[in-house]
């Protein structure tokens, strides 16, 4: 039968049933990139344009095929409209998905191209006369500028960033949010631009809603950085639920548990419980005093709200990408980065059972994850890093060959002596004490200076929303710690434009923490889509024991 989808995204696809099991045509539609099965039925789903292939696989076959015509209804996509960029297939589909649902979330994959498939629907839904303007709110301030540059490429629309202002160099910075006010008020270009933190002012947001009849579509990028209920910034987020047209894009729809996906389900309007009774539903609860969350229930109903609204594809079924190599290049602690290493353990384990029960347990493990790296951090007379020894010579190599590489670590204080001792190289740098518009431009001179052999920055500011393709090379000095975070940081160089292997290194100080933060991160990759297999880790006194162990 040819039918409206059930679980493939586009505008019909074709459901298969077999009265006998034959392995050659099982194997048919698993080549197949996008295809679905259900267990019960055994009903197999794939796209209608495949149809004529699986057609072809069969034709010799001493089997009949039957299947009933189906009125495929009309794409909503206007047969003269003009894209600037090519889009993939997939894209498309993406776009039509958009089309029949004024708000929803965007979940593609890391690389799929999320931006330029919100652009391609703000501009249709110009065509359409739908839109007059749109916002895109910024989750992270520093993408700010990059959005202006993919307006740029994607669109024939003009794009500015709310509160831009020029020092006499000529050199851009943002104002005050008054300037932004007065720049809402006054700039009719059809994309603008701002960053999430703006929502906190209640002036602005009033302003804001006063043009939801001019501005009437929102795209909100990077959601999941707008996790906590209570704060200014969402509440001012809520503010704004009566915009007909919105999108929330992220490549990680789970962060760390499924109360992540609140904020965004409320404000597209899918959740009308209020943040306790929604807690209360999905969560189970324990430890001192009964009130620490402790796992999760009900996930099958949180599985519905989300694909009522979400569109999710991936990379591996979407992308004909190279290899992505992953691998670990140990180096082992000298005798004084292991005392100050083991100096820092005990304290730990010490103070085993406060840390536990500290808000975020993990974070009281900085200091001996930073003992891994650069002792200059923790000491004033040692100044020893094995980390940036082997970094060193793995860089030589890899420039003297013509390729580029990324390097990443969570602290400044890390990636500081890393651009001393790499400076001959170059190197572009994005971390949190460089400029919002500084970055963009190392980003340009990274991926077009072929004397910008490096770019080092931290995994929070260089590690979302950057498209870093000229680099074969990523390296992670230290981890973060979870896979979502991880994945993220290498699909700057992982994404659409890669056109050779990308190969990440995690360099690991043997018998540390940063071996077992390399397992956890990859044993918890199926928390980033928890919708699938429902699996939640908690972090208990034995798990922390267990990371510290030698």
């Amino acid at each position: 039968m040819i039918s409206t989808p059930k679980k493939l995204v586009g505008l019909a696809s074709c459901f298969i049933v077999f009265e006998k099991v034959n392995l050659d045509y099982i194997t048919a539609i698993k080549e197949l990139p996008n295809r679905n099965y259900d267990p019960k039925s055994r009903i197999w789903e794939v796209p209608v344009d495949k149809l004529p292939y699986l057609v072809s696989k069969f034709k010799d076959s001493p089997i009949t095929i039957y299947y009933d015509k189906f009125d495929i209804k009309q794409s909503l996509i206007p047969k003269d409209f003009k894209f600037k960029t090519k889009p993939y297939g997939y894209q498309l589909d993406g776009v039509e998905y958009g089309l029949n649902h004024e708000s929803f979330i965007l979940a593609d994959d890391q690389g799929l191209g999320k931006t330029k498939q919100s652009l391609d629907l703000a501009v249709l839904r110009k065509q359409l006369g739908q839109v007059k303007q749109c916002l895109i709110i910024c989750g992270v301030n520093s993408l700010k500028y990059n959005w202006q540059d993919e307006v740029k490429i994607h669109t024939n629309e003009d794009a500015f960033v709310l509160g831009t202002r020029y020092r006499k160099n000529g050199n851009a910075y943002t104002g005050s949010t008054q300037d932004k006010i007065d720049d809402l008020k006054n700039h009719n270009e059809f994309f603008l631009i701002v960053n999430i933190e703006t929502l906190r002012n209640e002036d602005f947001v009033k302003e804001l809603r006063k043009k939801s009849d001019v501005i009437n579509m929102i795209i909100f990028d990077e959601f999941h950085h707008c996790l906590t209920p209570t704060s200014a910034q969402s509440r001012g987020l809520q503010k704004l639920n009566d915009f007909k047209y919105k999108v929330a894009m992220t490549g990680t729809p789970v962060m760390n548990a499924p109360l992540d996906v609140y904020i965004a389900l409320k404000w597209l309007g899918v959740e009308n419980a209020n943040f306790s009774t929604f807690r209360n539903y999905y969560c189970t609860f324990g430890g001192f005093g009964g009130h620490q969350v402790t796992g999760y229930k009900n996930l099958d109903v949180l599985k519905q709200s989300l694909s009522s609204c979400m569109l999710r594809r991936l990379k591996e079924d979407e992308l004909d990408l190279p290899p992505r190599i992953e691998q670990v290049e140990y180096v082992e602690l000298s005798e004084n980065q292991r005392k100050i290493y083991n100096e820092v353990r005990q304290q730990i384990r010490d103070n085993i059972d406060l840390i536990v029960n500290s808000p975020n347990p993990l974070t009281q493990l900085l200091r001996l994850r930073q003992a891994t790296g650069d002792t200059s951090i923790l000491s004033s007379t040692i100044h020893e890093s094995v980390k940036l020894d082997r970094l060193e010579q793995m860089v030589a190599d890899i420039t003297s060959c013509g390729n580029k590489c990324i390097i990443f670590s969570n602290w400044t204080s890390m990636t500081t002596p890393t651009i001393e001792r790499l400076s001959k190289y170059y190197p572009a740098v994005i971390t949190g004490e460089v400029d919002t518009y500084e970055r963009q431009e190392e980003v340009k001179r990274f991926q077009t200076d072929p004397k910008c052999k490096v770019l080092i920055g931290t995994i929070g500011a260089a590690g979302t929303g950057l498209t870093l393709t000229a680099s074969s090379y990523v390296f992670f000095l230290d981890l973060p710690w979870t896979y979502a975070n991880y994945d993220q940081a290498c699909c700057r160089a992982y994404r659409i434009g890669t056109k050779s292997t990308v190969n990440i290194i995690a360099l690991t100080a043997r018998g540390t923490i940063d071996e077992k933060i390399w397992k956890l991160i990859h044993d918890k990759k199926s928390m980033s889509d928890f919708i699938v297999d429902g699996k939640i880790q908690k972090i208990t006194k034995e798990v922390l024991l267990d990371l510290i162990a030698e």
